[in-house]
């Protein structure tokens, strides 16, 4: 029995042995796919060759300081619609290169022109001027379609001084957009407008000249505004634009003043266009002290017309025009 007892105690312990001990498993964490970066947005100057080199820098310097916040900054001469970066977040464009095409296949993106503007208005388009189209020799144009508009078979004059020379190119553009070649059909047929230079304290023979051709309107450039010229002509019954207020004695016959006007520069008004802001007033052309007796204003809107026309760059005047 004692036999019997000692085997079976011998059996179990054998068996006991021969348990396998579970092999313990290491829990290693789950490997979390890492985001891919996000690519920065794209701001693009399109500034094709022969662009204006005021501009281009203006451009360059708003464009590299908006950037700066974390945009990824190209200048390319050209873009296609099917060049635009998934990325593109705004485009300034300094002529246009198919801007219709491109503002159409990306409405998400921010389009800035610069100098001109689209036929029709666009939703994601923010047109700007060019700055130059605001100074004083575009108010000069503007003063000589004025004039053309108002002077009897477009009999007009411009009285200046020398420090105001450039300013007759300009002029003379103006009167031409409206009237052409200007030729009255009677005599005296002198080739319209007449401009004479002269000096705030010697103009009598500048006046007798544009007596001799009949000139109905001139324009009194500012450095001849206080000579004593304009109360003078309009005391022979001239009618008269200039730059600033008319003389008291000369309000009567002064159809108004038209003046270049100040604003913010290009450079800021880029960089709120960029930020999707609506730019602050640019600089302009100023119509003041108009005379409603000698200029309506179903006229003076026409004017407005063309000084937004020629602010915006689709109406660009040259020499000899």
């Amino acid at each position: 029995m004692k036999i019997a007892y000692f085997l079976l105690a011998l059996l179990l312990s054998a068996c006991s042995l021969g348990a396998a001990e579970p092999t313990p498993t290491l829990e290693l964490p789950t490997a979390v796919p890492a985001s891919p970066t996000p690519l920065p947005g794209v701001l693009l100057l399109i500034a094709p060759e022969g662009a204006d080199g005021g501009l281009l820098a203006e451009a360059q310097a708003a464009a590299s300081a908006f950037a700066a916040q974390g945009l990824q900054f190209e200048q390319r001469a050209a873009l296609a619609a099917a060049e635009l970066p998934a990325n593109l977040q705004a485009v300034i464009l300094l002529a246009d290169t198919g801007l219709q095409e491109l503002a159409a296949a990306a409405p998400q993106v921010r389009f800035i022109t610069i100098g001109f503007a689209p036929t029709e208005p666009l939703p994601n388009v923010t047109s700007l001027s060019a700055g130059a189209a605001a100074g004083s020799q575009d108010a000069a144009f503007i003063a000589g379609y004025m004039a053309a508009m108002s002077a009897n078979d477009w009999r007009t004059g411009m009285l200046y001084g020398a420090g105001d020379a450039a300013l007759v190119a300009p002029y003379r553009a103006g009167a031409a957009y409206f009237c052409g070649a200007c030729v009255p059909p009677g005599p005296p047929n002198s080739i319209y407008p007449i401009a004479v230079q002269a000096a705030p304290d010697n103009w009598q023979a500048a006046i007798d000249q544009f007596m001799i051709n009949f000139v109905r309107v001139v324009y009194i450039t500012p450095e001849m505004e206080n000579s004593g010229a304009a109360q003078h002509l309009a005391s022979l019954g001239v009618m008269l634009i200039g730059t600033s207020a008319p003389p008291a004695e000369a309000a009567h016959q002064w159809i108004a003043s038209v003046a270049a006007r100040s604003g913010d520069s290009l450079q800021t008004q880029l960089q709120q266009a960029l930020a999707g802001q609506t730019p602050t007033a640019a600089s302009g052309i100023g119509i003041e002290h108009l005379n409603p007796s000698l200029f309506s204003q179903s006229r003076l809107d026409f004017i407005q017309i063309t000084i937004d026309e020629l602010l915006s760059g689709v109406l660009v005047w040259q020499t000899g025009q």
